[in-house]
Formats: C-alpha cells, structure tokens, sequence
C-alpha cells in the first residue's frame, strides 16, 4: 500500500488518515460517474450524479480513485469544444480537493490484470475493481456492462442509479 498519499494540497500517511477518518464510509468512483457531475449534456443519472456530489460536498464520505480517473475525464473533454481550458483547471483543482487519487503501485496493478482476464474486461476497469478490492469499499459506477462484470464480487460494485437505495 502507498505510505502517503497528496490530498488537499498536503502530503499526508495514507494509514493514518485512513484510520482517522474510519468513521466515514468509503467509496472508489470511476470516471463514468464523475464525468456527470461536470458535464449534463445527454447523461443519465444526474439526480444520483448531484446527490452523490452534494454528499462528497458535506464530508459524509472518503471518495478514492486512481489517477487513471483525471486521464479518462480529461480526455473525454477533449472534443467538448464548450468546456474551456479555465474550466477544465476548476475540475482538475476540484477533483483533486474532493477525492484521494492514488497512483496504482505493483500489486494494484497486477491485481487490475488479473481482473480484466477474469471478468473480461479492460484493464482501465480493473483497476477501479482493484482499488475497491484493496480499501474494502464499494465501486460506483454508471458503466453498465462494469456493473454486470462485478456484480458477483465479494466486493460492492453499486450502479450510481442504485446509490441512494443503499
């Protein structure tokens, strides 16, 4: 496991942290669903997108994710010609405020390959399955075939549609 982590700026031990914040519930986001909260534009699920964000908002969960989660985010803006690069920097900024994005070491790695062979998969995916299998906390997602692929795990992997029933 990484032994620090950058979060608001700071670098901070990820164990400590982690113990100190137990109270709260843990949560891995992959990028179908945060990209909802930037952009409205023929999405779905952007009450449970919204409800989600405003929860993130009042510190009622840790939210973590890969650094993969700022790639595919950016990328996926990149052919939104209405989305300005000032714009672009707010996200950047906010994401890295609101969640705990960690760089995948080698376990992490392995595991996200392991689990794209195993469910059929990308890799990409498996490495939000691997995160969640690592911290013990539910994937959230709007990819509906991620969903179906880990609906069998010992580990939650929740549609955001399903967020607010759990």
């Amino acid at each position: 496991m990484e032994s620090s982590v950058v979060f608001n700026e700071k670098r901070i031990e990820l164990p400590d942290f982690l113990v100190g914040e137990s109270r709260r519930k843990k949560y891995v986001l992959d990028a179908s669903v945060v990209f909802k909260w930037y952009y409205k534009k023929n999405e779905t699920d952007l009450y449970s997108a919204d409800i989600l964000y405003n929860f993130l908002n009042s510190h009622q969960y840790i939210l973590i994710a890969p650094q993969l989660l700022i790639y595919e985010i950016l990328n996926a803006f990149r052919l939104k010609d209405e989305i300005t690069s000032e714009t672009i920097d707010l996200i950047i900024s906010e994401l890295y405020d609101i969640i705990i994005i960690l760089e995948a070491d080698k376990v992490l790695l392995k595991k996200a390959f392991l689990y794209s062979r195993l469910l059929n998969i990308s890799v990409y995916d498996g490495i939000y399955i691997a995160l969640s299998e690592k911290f013990d906390a539910p994937l959230i997602t709007s990819d509906k075939k991620l969903y179906k692929s880990g609906e069998n795990l010992p580990h939650k992997v929740i549609m955001l549609s399903d967020f607010l029933d759990k």
